[in-house]
């Protein structure tokens, strides 16, 4: 995708036809920029997204990455690999501690209660 192009291909109403063919806001078209550059998002300080619901939104539309921060090649692979694998135990562990979607619903969100 090129920087002043729409990332949508929806069609399916006015509201997404005048979205997929509007002129990209140059604020947008430098965040394209740079996420396709090296996959950073910058974000100002009034902004409602973060920097993960930019990067989130960007890989949504498919914008590629066409490289990435060179600061990302002093890391050393096996300390990445160790922290990955601590988050993902992490996560585990969390999940297995979540209420099924039932036991939720039935004891925070029980019928007849509004």
């Amino acid at each position: 995708m090129k920087p002043d192009q729409s990332a949508t291909e929806r069609d399916d109403s006015d509201f997404w036809n005048y979205c997929r063919t509007m002129e990209v806001p140059d604020t947008l078209r430098e965040k394209i920029e740079i996420f396709q550059a090296n996959g950073q998002v910058f974000r100002e300080e009034d902004e409602l997204f973060t920097e993960t619901s930019w990067a989130a939104v960007m890989m949504g539309q498919r914008i590629p990455m066409k490289g990435h921060n060179p600061m990302a090649d002093t890391f050393d692979p096996g300390e990445i690999r160790q922290e990955v694998d601590e988050m993902e135990k992490s996560i585990r562990y969390l999940v297995q501690q979540m209420p099924l979607h039932g036991q939720y619903v039935q004891k925070y969100c029980p019928a007849g209660t509004l």
